[in-house]
């Protein structure tokens, strides 16, 4: 079992979830599945990738209305690893990422293991890429997955202070609707 520093109440829990079940690994890395079956409704999301600009855009994707939280985390994840169809709009984070481990707490953390096994650290980014791609993957789960409050993004099974050293990844992290465009969908009313 790896050891991760997980964070918060109901870590516990979630620490025995991630070794004991061995988390959600309905596909391998680098394998793209999708939530979807022929026998369950499909629900509209949005998945909210970087875009010129400098702000994050949505685009529709299908859920499987029916499926279990944490395969609803793993099939946003694996949309946003696979990148956007739409032009302007940009991937997270870079091709060779994988998706690992997804456990989701009975309190509302997503734990979503990022691996990419070569590299101990994540890529250098500046402040504002950083950004928009730690919100494009927070963001895209907890507007997307009723059950899921907060993100905690692990890489290569570590939770890191930070993935490049701008932004608190020590911590669950929640939903900020000021990294979506002021024209999209689910982006930040007036204050």
């Amino acid at each position: 079992m790896r050891l991760v520093r997980l964070w918060g109440a109901g870590t516990l829990a979630a620490a025995v979830l991630f070794g004991a079940c061995g988390g959600d690994r309905e596909s391998g890395p680098g394998e793209v599945t999708t939530a979807t079956s022929e026998d369950s409704p499909d629900v509209e999301t949005r998945l909210y990738f970087p875009a010129d600009g400098q702000r994050l855009r949505p685009e529709s994707w299908e859920l499987d209305a029916l499926a279990e939280p944490e395969a609803k985390v793993r099939a946003v994840v694996q949309g946003l690893l696979q990148g956007p169809r739409a032009e302007g709009l940009h991937r997270p984070l870079p091709e060779d990422v994988e998706l690992g481990q997804v456990v989701v707490s009975p309190d509302g953390v997503a734990y979503v293991d990022l691996l990419r096994p070569e590299q101990r650290t994540p890529p250098e980014q500046g402040s504002t890429q950083e950004l928009l791609s730690v919100y494009s993957v927070v963001n895209s789960i907890t507007l997307s997955v009723p059950q899921v409050r907060s993100v905690v993004l692990l890489w290569n099974g570590a939770q890191r202070p930070s993935l490049s050293g701008h932004v608190d990844s020590g911590r669950p992290l929640q939903t900020d609707r000021q990294w979506i465009a002021a024209d999209a969908p689910g982006a930040a009313g007036p204050s």
